[in-house]
């Protein structure tokens, strides 16, 4: 019963040490797997960090350009509002009437 014992004992670590081969051997390649997609995160990342970089400076390059629009857009506002003050001051100074009494009456 000793020698039954002890020899199912022996291949019970036998047997214990071949699944843990196995279960070594899939984590192994697991852990093989979870790097490289690690990897394609990491440059994926990367990527997009570039172009969150470059469209921010697109966005602050943009704001920038909107500020001066709306300034010379002002300033062309203010312009033609002058413009149409003198048009209109120079209409109303060509078309004032004259004094009656001034004009000559044609003979038939």
């Amino acid at each position: 019963m000793k020698k039954m014992n002890i020899y199912l004992f022996i291949m019970l670590i036998i047997i214990s040490f071949s699944f843990c081969g196995c279960e070594v051997d899939k984590l192994r390649e697991e852990n093989t797997n979870l790097k490289q997609q690690i990897e394609t995160l990491t440059s994926e990342k990367a990527t997009m960090d570039s172009q969150i970089k470059e469209l921010s400076t697109k966005v602050e390059d943009l704001t920038k350009n909107s500020g001066i629009l709306e300034r010379t857009n002002e300033n062309l506002r203010v312009q033609v509002n002058e413009l149409s003050k003198k048009k209109i001051s120079k209409n109303t100074i060509k078309a004032a009437p004259k004094a009656p009494g001034n004009k000559k009456k044609k003979k038939k």
